[in-house]
């Protein structure tokens, strides 16, 4: 119930904003690109594929997925996941055995700074993925 005179802002209809990058008519092409990660001795056949959208210099979207198989012409599993949707940065964490996918907030992109934020997530969340193969692949494999 609310009062007539109260001094509160009624805030029933009100909408929660969320970072939305620039619509894909003002912003380049996206890039789209796979980075063969053969150098790494322990999982020779594993991939990142990656997606930048951007805009101003800047990347205001991506995704970043690791991806693996066993054998050279075997099928690909997709270990983890990156992705800026729905206005946070989050972690899809995939398991081997169930195919079961965990999901894992690591911030929201905050509405004034957002093209400069995601732009800086992304190169720390490459590096990061780059420097903890190793982890990445236990937690896909428990």
């Amino acid at each position: 119930m609310v009062r007539k005179n109260s001094k509160l802002a009624d805030m029933s209809g009100a909408t929660v904003q969320s970072y939305k990058p620039p619509p894909q008519s003002a912003r380049d092409p996206d890039s789209v690109f796979r980075l063969d990660l053969r150098w790494y001795e322990d999982y020779p056949h594993l991939e990142l594929r990656v997606r930048q959208a951007i805009y101003r210099k800047m990347i205001v979207d991506f995704s970043i997925e690791l991806h693996w198989r066993e054998e050279l012409d075997g099928p690909w599993y997709r270990i983890c996941r990156v992705d800026t949707s729905h206005g946070t940065v989050h972690w899809h964490q995939y398991n081997r055995n169930s195919g079961a996918e965990k999901k894992e907030v690591l911030s929201t992109i905050p509405l004034k700074t957002g093209w400069n934020y995601v732009n800086h997530q992304y190169h720390d969340i490459y590096d990061y993925l780059l420097d903890n193969i190793e982890m990445i692949m236990e937690r896909w494999k428990a």
